[in-house]
C-alpha cells in the first residue's frame, strides 16, 4: 500500500509561522527598551498571584542583571521575591 500526500500547503503555512516568529524575535531583540511578554499565574480561586515570562529581550535582561535564558519561563516571583507588593504588580493585574 502506498499513500501519497501533498504537504506543500502545510509546509508553506509552517514556514510563514516560523518567519513571523523570527521577525517578532528580531524586533524584540533590537528594541531600545525593555520588553516582556508574560502570562498570568492564577491560584485556585482564579486570582492572579504572579506572572511568568514567556518572552523578553536583552535590554530588559541587562536592566535586571540576568540573561534572557534566566528569565524565560520563570515566574517573576522566582526572580524578584516579594514583587507583588509593588504598584507594578497591581498595574499588571
Amino acid at each position: 500500500v502506498l499513500t501519497l500526500q501533498n504537504k506543500t500547503e502545510n509546509w508553506v503555512a509552517d514556514q510563514r509561522i516560523k518567519h513571523q516568529a523570527e521577525l517578532l524575535q528580531r524586533v524584540v531583540d533590537n528594541s531600545p527598551v525593555g520588553i516582556i511578554l508574560a502570562e498570568a499565574i492564577r491560584n485556585d480561586e482564579g486570582n492572579i498571584v504572579d506572572f511568568r515570562y514567556l518572552l523578553t529581550n536583552a535590554f530588559n535582561a541587562d536592566l535586571t542583571g540576568l540573561t534572557v535564558a534566566d528569565m524565560t519561563g520563570k515566574p517573576v516571583e522566582h526572580l524578584f521575591p516579594g514583587w507583588q507588593t509593588l504598584m507594578l504588580f497591581d498595574t499588571l493585574v
